[in-house]
């Protein structure tokens, strides 16, 4: 006589840490917007333990790759149109195009460096004692110091 276990049963062992349902609504997080730790702590589990269903399960690997996309294109989307969106995003509209131009023009005003007051150098003739005070013979003012 076989013995045969009802369909809805897994067997002994260890249960799911990562149930369908799970997948489903961590999906649906990285989709939105969430990083992938964040998805990963919002239904209580860890990242190692998605990692882990990603790499045994394809199906679950490439609907994982398909809200990471997704995910990435919300975050891009809610960022403001600045310079750093000039940058890094390529974004040329009026308002990053205008930002970039004037952070740009701050930086390299700041670079400049400032003109100098007194260009001369100090020509300060110290006489040394038992010398003779001829012009030639002097020593710069921090030379005599030491």
């Amino acid at each position: 006589m076989t013995r045969t276990r009802p369909a809805s049963s897994r067997g002994r062992g260890r249960p799911l840490l990562f149930t369908d349902d799970q997948k489903q609504a961590y999906l649906k997080h990285v989709t939105a917007g969430l990083t992938l730790n964040e998805a990963a702590a919002a239904i209580g589990i860890t990242r190692r333990t998605v990692n882990h269903h990603a790499t045994n399960d394809p199906d679950f690997r490439q609907a994982r790759e398909e809200a990471k996309q997704a995910g990435r294109t919300v975050r891009w989307d809610a960022k403001p149109h600045d310079e750093y969106r000039y940058i890094h995003g390529g974004c040329r509209c009026p308002q990053c195009t205008a930002a970039a131009r004037t952070a740009r023009a701050g930086r390299r005003v700041a670079a400049q460096p400032e003109p100098e007051q007194d260009t001369q150098p100090d020509t300060t003739v110290i006489t040394l004692p038992n010398r003779d005070t001829r012009p030639d013979q002097h020593l710069h003012p921090l030379a005599a110091v030491s």
